[in-house]
């Protein structure tokens, strides 16, 4: 077998294994021997000739892990949607090429010691702007096996992704008899201090529910939900699946964009909803859009995805989703560049809300819309504003019956761990359900079914990530800046 061919399948393995590693696929806690088995392969490579080789690898990876997007192309350009799919492959692939050609350069310097600090760096900054898509962060990785979960309350998503790349690192040291293979007790020390004591946090049971919720899963398709021939059917269907519950309970919960329109443009549809609310006497939270008038923006209004909040017998209000998708929902530097405001990929043009908001059903909650809650920041924002639990509407149809769905519900789950919160979530197609603060499902649905839950929702307590993830990170941004300094200053050593 030649070199290059032989090179061409290591590429395409290492970035399968580390998609193994993203649940719910289940090699997620061996992501720091997978990791340290990259470090080996890259370690003998130039710092240009790591970068290219993860760079491919990388792409090879976002390939297995991102292929769902596609499915965006049924409702939307599918030319403009599989070329941006490319592009979007290709920047995320860039970090990755970024952490290898710093980890050649780390090893030609001796400065071993300084990659984890870069490596979380990097993946701070991937969290960063308005180009920010952090939904493959190492540390997700963990994510589906709960004693290793429990961690991340206290180091959060990059303080877990620190030590699964230090982890990587050591391993890489003992590999090539760099240090003594007796360094190995380290890690084994401290991933089963990491578990033994995850496991002790689950033990207990936690406490009784204090707000009894009912998910709404209408599985609406989404080739019809935004047809205009199909919004009475559409409404139709979501109402029968609301009649499926029984029973009293505090807080009804429907999807993002459950009303398929702008609330305003449906009064109609905006009282059912309201004669829900006053009917069962509990509170409804339900997603859909609204357009506010504002001669300074393009067509003279702002457009919004909205999360509408009915008590009995009062007025909705209204909270305005604050974390865009790029492309998806803004174009990046729109706000910079006023010309990008007529270009227009799919639902492109949406505003930014400016306000989290705390609401209250028997324990106090606040609205997520869909990808806000894959920022680490925003949930813990949450949980400092007194949230003891996140209620997360997402429309998951996008994707149809994919691993993206899955994805989302495992990152959804981290954050609200992390925090120290518990999870309800409802989504159009799934998955819907409701965990405790450890993580620990207490009810969940099947994908792609039209279905309801009711569940009790326990109180959170915010975590000691929750009151001060931000020192955290703050601490590993200046670490990471130092750690590039230091790398600067010192000189390869020869050989090396």
């Amino acid at each position: 077998m030649s070199p290059k061919i032989r090179e061409a399948g290591t590429i395409v393995l290492a970035g399968l294994a580390l998609a193994l590693c993203v649940p719910p696929l289940p090699a997620g806690p061996l992501v720091p021997l997978v990791l340290a088995a990259i470090l080996i392969w890259l370690g003998p490579k130039t710092p240009k000739q790591a970068a290219w080789a993860a760079f491919l690898s990388g792409y090879v990876f976002h390939l297995a892990t991102l292929h769902w997007i596609k499915d965006v192309m049924k409702v939307g350009p599918p030319v403009t949607i599989a070329l941006g799919l490319l592009l979007l492959f290709a920047y995320l692939s860039a970090f990755q090429a970024l952490w290898a050609a710093l980890w050649v350069q780390c090893l030609r310097r001796n400065r071993v010691w300084a990659w984890p600090f870069l490596f979380t760096g990097i993946e701070l900054a991937r969290g960063l702007g308005q180009m920010s898509f952090p939904w493959l962060h190492i540390g997700y990785d963990f994510g589906a096996n709960l004693p290793l979960l429990q961690g991340v309350s206290i180091f959060g998503v990059y303080g877990t992704g620190f030590f699964i790349a230090a982890t990587a690192a050591l391993l890489h040291q003992c590999q090539t008899r760099t240090l003594d293979k007796k360094w190995l007790i380290a890690p084994i020390v401290f991933w089963g201090i990491w578990v033994v004591a995850g496991s002790v946090r689950l033990a207990p049971s936690v406490g009784p529910g204090r707000m009894r919720v009912a998910l709404i899963q209408p599985a609406v398709s989404q080739t019809d939900k935004w047809d205009e021939a199909y919004f009475q059917a559409v409404m139709d269907k979501t109402f029968r699946t609301v009649s499926k519950v029984s029973g009293k309970v505090d807080l009804w919960v429907l999807p993002e964009t459950a009303l398929p329109d702008f609330w305003t443009w449906r009064p109609e549809i905006a009282a059912r909803f309201l004669m829900l609310s006053d009917t069962s006497k509990a509170d409804v939270v339900l997603g859909a859009l609204e357009a506010v008038p504002n001669p300074m923006v393009p067509n003279g209004a702002r457009v919004l995805n909205s999360a509408f909040f009915l008590r009995p017998h009062k007025a909705p209000v209204r909270y305005d989703k604050i974390r865009l998708v790029p492309f998806s929902e803004h174009l990046p530097f729109d706000n910079i560049l006023p010309a990008l405001n007529k270009v227009k990929l799919g639902q492109s043009g949406f505003s930014s809300g400016d306000t989290l908001a705390v609401w209250n059903s028997g324990l106090p909650w606040s609205p997520a819309i869909c990808f806000e809650q894959i920022h680490a920041d925003f949930v813990r924002q949450a949980a400092q504003k007194g949230a003891k639990a996140m209620v997360v509407i997402t429309n998951d149809g996008w994707f149809g019956n994919s691993l993206g769905p899955r994805q989302h519900w495992n990152i959804h789950r981290f954050h609200a761990v992390e925090n120290g919160m518990s999870l309800v979530r409802a989504a159009n197609t799934g998955i819907s359900g409701v965990t405790d603060p450890r993580g620990v499902v207490l009810a969940q649905t099947e994908m792609m079914a039209d279905t309801t839950v009711v569940a009790n929702v326990p109180e959170g307590a915010i975590s000691f990530y929750g009151r001060y993830g931000g020192w955290l990170e703050g601490w590993f941004w200046v670490a990471a800046l130092g750690a590039l300094g230091l790398l600067w200053r010192s000189k390869p050593i020869p050989n090396r």
